[in-house]
């Protein structure tokens, strides 16, 4: 291992790469072929637990069909008129007959068997079944075949008969035997005729392997006589699968050829192996002259890498052509750019804030310049003893000092005394005598607010509700606690609103949307976005047109 790098990459690729490729590629062979051979054997143990349950289901619908067919009371009264006869006499004969033959569309409704054939073979050998009559030679050919089959003092219960008759006419045929209750007479044995056409294309589903399908006997009843009732010796590498039946006591065997599996993974094994090969001496030959190039731009990017660490951020990488270590050193030459574009960024930002901080001192002096001024002049208002404009004046110190911190959070009453002061300078803009009643609960009186949140709605009603008031104008605040919120409740006795006026500023404000340009009350937009923001979606505003006159605005606060 003392040799040049890139003798240290062949002598590491041939030890470390070549060897394990080889010794892997076996080992994956072989747990390849096993979980293959696995999966296939779950996914045939699925599929058969599919059919096992398909022609359960068949059987039990079968037995069901047979069940209600000799228990019925009309279809047993009708044999009796029928158990002496082999041909349709008379009139009665033909009505019994003629019920029968209905009965069995009520059974093939009921039980849902698929490709069934039911008919009814009376102890005189008279045929009767419920197809149009294209079915009565076969059924006349099977009859005589199917009687010796059936054990007459089994009457209580269905008879499973197997496979009837050869080449397309292959049948599968339960009978039951159909007694009097009452005279314990035997009038004749009820037939279900399934073709084996049914089993096959249950099995014909899945092509990858056969089916057969034996009885409890061993008896080979559908599918394929190649499958074996036990597993043979000479089937012992077949992927096999087997299901039992538990009303039948039948047996579903699944086999798969082994080969049909691992024939086709053998063939992609031996090309993959071929395949990988070339190209590992290709690589190799390959490796041998990119490793004495791979030195020389890697020395490149440590050393400035190094400087770049020491501070230098001016340096950049040559890059030559578009592999991999050139790519690299591109995005190092981009990193470095950037890094120098933050910094830049960022001294600019700070001149920014340093400069946004400076104004911000300055529009403080303004403010407070102002306020220092209105003081002095409610002093010397007061000293005239003008108390109606000192008054007014306060009321302006009030405002502007609430406008200079628009998000602080003060008490509902402290609010509401700011309210006081907004309203007795509307007055004196407007020369409107103006009414303002306070009613608040002591469980809400600490609740704390955004400062400015109810004055939009005051201003609302002086602005559009006593527009053109004559009488007494009057706004009432009210402010209750319960059901973990905290209800303000402003109303007024003004002009209200127009219909369709309403019905937009309720779209508005539910939607918490300010668009100047679509409506003018921006104000009122303005506070359901601040609930919105300050107590979440549970906060609401809302507005209804009192019954007598003017506007009921209501502000929902959660409290919990």
């Amino acid at each position: 291992m003392r040799g040049s790098f890139y003798r240290k990459l062949q002598l590491s690729l041939l030890v470390l790469v070549l060897l394990p490729i080889c010794g892997s590629a076996a080992l994956t062979y072989a747990i390849i072929q096993r979980n293959v051979q696995d999966n296939i054997q779950h996914k045939n143990e699925a599929y058969l637990a599919l059919i096992a349950k398909e022609i359960s289901k068949t059987m039990d619908n079968l037995d069901i069909a047979i069940r209600y067919f000799v228990q019925d009371k009309n279809v047993l009264l009708n044999l009796n008129v029928l158990k002496t006869v082999d041909h349709v006499y008379n009139y009665d004969q033909f009505v019994s007959y003629s019920e029968l033959q209905r009965s069995f569309g009520l059974v093939l409704g009921k039980a849902l068997i698929p490709d069934a054939h039911l008919f009814i073979a009376t102890n005189q050998q008279l045929v009767i079944e419920g197809e149009s009559g294209a079915m009565m030679p076969l059924i006349e050919d099977m009859v005589p075949k199917a009687g010796p089959l059936v054990d007459r003092s089994r009457n209580g219960s269905s008879q499973l008969l197997g496979m009837i008759g050869s080449g397309d006419e292959r049948m599968f045929l339960a009978a039951r035997v159909i007694q009097d209750p009452a005279q314990f007479d035997d009038l004749g044995t009820f037939y279900i005729m399934i073709p084996e056409l049914y089993f096959n294309r249950l099995f014909a589903q899945q092509n990858a392997g056969q089916f057969a399908l034996y009885d409890a006997d061993g008896k080979l009843v559908a599918g394929d006589s190649q499958v074996s009732f036990r597993r043979e010796g000479g089937r012992m590498r077949d992927i096999r699968s087997e299901a039992k039946l538990p009303r039948t006591g039948w047996t579903l065997v699944y086999e798969t050829p082994k080969i049909q599996v691992t024939g086709e993974i053998n063939r992609a094994y031996v090309t993959a192996s071929v395949v990988v090969g070339a190209f590992i001496i290709v690589f190799f030959a390959i490796s041998v002259v990119l490793a004495r190039g791979l030195h020389r731009p890697i020395r490149q990017l440590q050393r400035i890498a190094k400087q770049v660490g020491e501070g230098n951020l001016h340096l950049r990488y040559e890059s030559r052509g578009t592999d991999e270590i050139a790519q690299l050193g591109q995005t190092l030459n981009g990193m470095l750019d950037e890094i120098n574009g933050l910094i830049w960024h960022q001294q600019q930002k700070q001149e920014q804030i340093r400069r946004l901080e400076l104004n911000a001192l300055f529009a403080q002096i303004h403010p407070h310049f102002l306020l220092n001024t209105l003081n002095s002049i409610r002093c010397s208002l007061s000293v005239t003893e003008d108390e109606r404009h000192s008054r007014q004046v306060q009321s302006v110190m009030s405002l502007l000092r609430a406008y200079m911190k628009p998000n602080e959070m003060v008490p509902i009453e402290v609010e509401c005394r700011l309210l006081e002061d907004y309203i007795e300078i509307m007055k004196m803009r407007n020369r409107l005598g103006v009414t303002f009643d306070i009613s608040l609960t002591e469980e809400v009186k600490p609740l704390e607010i955004p400062r400015l949140l109810l004055q939009p709605i005051i201003e609302n009603a002086f602005v559009h509700g006593f527009r053109d008031k004559t009488g007494e104008a009057c706004i009432s605040l009210t402010a209750e606690s319960g059901n973990h919120a905290a209800v303000i409740r402003i109303s007024d006795n003004g002009c209200g609103m127009e219909d369709r006026a309403l019905s937009e500023l309720k779209k508005l404000l539910s939607s918490s949307e300010i668009s100047g340009e679509a409506y003018g009350r921006v104000g009122l937009l303005n506070i359901a976005q601040r609930l919105k923001l300050i107590y979440g979606e549970q906060a609401s505003l809302t507005c209804e047109r009192r019954e007598a006159k003017g506007m009921l605005f209501e502000i929902r606060i959660p409290t919990v």
